[in-house]
């Protein structure tokens, strides 16, 4: 598997991911694409198979669209993509105290295992604000 940047030849395989977890988002998630910043992709043998990005410009940096291919979720390819995001977090950002993002209530354990903590009540769109603190001795 491989990680890399989004490049705009990855917009279809992205909506199809996408349309295949998340269809009541596709609007919201087209008009990200046009303009998507730091966006990641994970291959495998050519195809797209997870995407996620991340918002530096945001106090605190927010996690952006993570999402895995319904055929590819449980097998750790959501963890890897979370972990890089970090990574590149921690690269392009590295006085951030805490990062941030909204996530689905069925996603919300996912994240929880991971370190991240819920911050807020759900939001009407049914999205959990969720936070976790990066420096560990701050």
């Amino acid at each position: 598997m491989d990680l890399r940047l989004y490049t705009p030849t990855d917009r279809d395989a992205c909506l199809a991911l996408s349309d295949s977890i998340v269809a009541a988002a596709r609007e919201d998630f087209v008009a990200f694409l046009d303009q998507p910043g730091e966006f990641y992709v994970a291959e495998h043998d050519g195809a797209v198979i997870a995407c996620g990005g991340l918002d530096t410009r945001a106090q605190p940096p927010r996690l952006q669209w993570g999402m895995v291919h319904r055929d590819w979720q449980r097998k750790g390819v959501g963890r890897l993509l979370l972990l890089y995001r970090l990574r590149e977090l921690s690269r392009t950002a590295p006085d951030a105290e805490f990062v941030a993002l909204a996530t689905t209530l069925a996603a919300q354990g996912f994240y929880e295992k991971l370190g991240f903590r819920v911050a807020a009540t759900p939001r009407e769109d049914g999205l959990v604000e969720m936070v976790k603190r990066l420096a560990v001795c701050a």
